[in-house]
């Protein structure tokens, strides 16, 4: 019964408790195939929610679609969990990494076979976030992915540049 006592009541965890602000996300940019069967420019579009838990840590839920304009079959898909690692708070210089799930798929020209991989994926990402402490954020990022599972050129990797908004 006297260890009862000597735990702290709820309201003593409520005072050290601290929401961690929820932003949606949305970026786009160009990027770039390797190992698979195009050598297409892609255009890349990546909705998800960020979740900054620290000041020099943010988590998030996002999904990578990439896709050519010029050939509707070539597309690279992969929904990861990704942690950024903020270096300078002031500037918002950051690293990240991500671990998912990725699927990809080319088929572009005859007398090649199609090219078609899935399986975890992962990422690897530089980049730098601005005016941080406002309620629209801006992002620039350079981020590398790769399927684990290789296709028929080896593992399927995008390589990409995009340009993110960070909102309430």
């Amino acid at each position: 019964l006297l260890w009862i006592t000597l735990l702290p009541t709820a309201s003593v965890y409520a005072q050290d408790l601290q929401e961690a602000p929820q932003l949606y996300y949305f970026a786009f940019g160009p990027g770039f195939f390797n190992n698979l069967n195009s050598s297409d420019l892609a255009t890349v579009l990546t909705p998800g929610v960020v979740w900054s838990l620290d000041p020099q840590f943010d988590l998030s839920v996002q999904s990578d679609f990439a896709f050519s304009l010029h050939h509707n079959d070539v597309r690279f898909i992969s929904p990861q969990l990704k942690g950024r690692y903020i270096f300078d708070p002031d500037h918002g210089y950051y690293g990240g990494i991500g671990l998912g799930y990725g699927y990809a798929h080319a088929h572009e020209s005859p007398g090649h076979p199609d090219d078609s991989a899935s399986g975890f994926a992962t990422s690897f990402a530089l980049g730098m976030k601005a005016f941080r402490n406002s309620s629209v954020q801006l992002s620039l990022e350079l981020e590398h992915q790769f399927i684990l599972s290789s296709g028929a050129y080896g593992n399927p990797q995008m390589t990409f540049f995009k340009v993110g908004v960070h909102f309430y």
